[in-house]
C-alpha cells in the first residue's frame, strides 16, 4: 500500500546535503549473513536519526552509468546544520559505514520559481505504508528519466549562477512528454568544477535529452562548465517512509 502526500517545499535557508555514494569492494567480500546484519543495524539507526533530526527530504537517484565507486546521488534536507552532521556521522558509523564510498557537500535550495512553468504535473510523493525497517527489494523507478547537472559559472560572469534554460514550448524533441521535477541547489563551498546542481525528471529519454540540449545551447552557456548524468529515481516510496516511519517500533 502507498499513500500520496504533498511534496514538502524547502525553505531557502534549509541545509541541503548532497551525497555521492556507492559500495567499496570489501562489501562484496562479506557473507550474506554479515551483509544482512550490517544492513539491519544501518536502517534502524538511519530511520531513528531521520526522526530525531526532523529530516525534511530524502531523495535518491541511481546513476545509469556508475562512475567508479559513485553509484548513487542523494538529496537530503534538514532545518539546521546539526541535523546534517548527525546524518553524516550515523551513515559512516560501523559496521555498515566501513564498506561505503561517501562524498558530501553542503548546499542551499535555489529559488526555481522562474522555471516553474516547465513542471505542469509534478511527481506525487508516494510513501510506502509499512515499517521502513522491513526493507523491500529495492529497484529504480523506470517510469521516469532523471538528469543531474553539475555546473560552474566563471569569473567573467562574476560567478553568477544562471537560470535553467527551458526547452522550446511544444518542441517536437520532447515528443509531448511531461517534465515532472525541476530542483536547484547551490553549494555552500563551491568546488573548482562544481558550484550548483540542477535535477530534472521527465517521462521519457527524449524529453530528458531535450532539457540537456536546452542547457548546452542557451546563449552564453559556453562560459559555464556543465556535466550531466542520467539517472533513475531510487525506490522513492520506500525512502520517503524513512521520514514518515521513524517512530515505528
Amino acid at each position: 500500500m502507498h499513500a500520496a502526500q504533498p511534496e514538502l517545499q524547502l525553505e531557502l535557508n534549509d541545509i541541503v546535503l548532497l551525497a555521492r555514494t556507492g559500495r567499496l569492494a570489501s562489501w562484496h567480500r562479506l557473507t550474506e549473513a554479515e551483509r544482512q546484519a550490517a544492513t539491519d543495524h544501518h536502517v534502524d539507526l538511519m530511520v531513528r536519526v531521520a526522526a530525531e533530526t526532523g529530516m525534511r527530504k530524502l531523495d535518491g537517484y541511481r546513476l545509469m552509468t556508475p562512475m567508479d565507486r559513485f553509484e548513487r546521488f542523494w538529496v537530503m534536507a534538514f532545518s539546521d546544520l546539526a541535523g546534517a552532521e548527525s546524518w553524516i556521522a550515523a551513515e559512516m558509523q560501523p559496521p555498515y559505514g566501513l564498506y561505503g564510498y561517501y562524498e558530501y557537500d553542503l548546499a542551499r535550495p535555489m529559488d526555481m520559481r522562474a522555471a516553474a512553468s516547465l513542471v505542469q504535473d509534478p511527481l506525487p510523493r508516494e510513501v510506502r505504508d509499512a515499517d521502513p525497517r522491513d526493507v523491500p527489494s529495492l529497484a529504480a523507478d523506470r517510469d521516469h528519466v532523471a538528469v543531474v547537472c553539475f555546473g560552474r559559472s566563471s569569473a567573467a560572469l562574476g560567478w553568477q549562477i544562471p537560470e535553467p534554460a527551458l526547452p522550446a514550448a511544444g518542441s517536437s524533441a520532447t515528443g509531448g512528454a511531461a517534465y515532472r521535477l525541476l530542483e536547484g541547489y547551490r553549494l555552500m563551498s563551491p568546488r573548482a568544477d562544481w558550484q550548483y546542481t540542477w535535477l530534472c525528471a521527465a517521462d521519457t529519454m527524449d524529453a530528458a535529452e531535450a532539457w540537456i540540449d536546452a542547457q548546452t545551447e542557451a546563449d552564453g552557456r559556453e562560459e559555464y562548465l556543465q556535466r550531466f548524468l542520467l539517472a533513475r529515481r531510487w525506490q522513492p516510496d520506500y525512502f520517503s517512509s524513512w521520514m514518515a516511519g521513524g517512530a515505528a517500533s
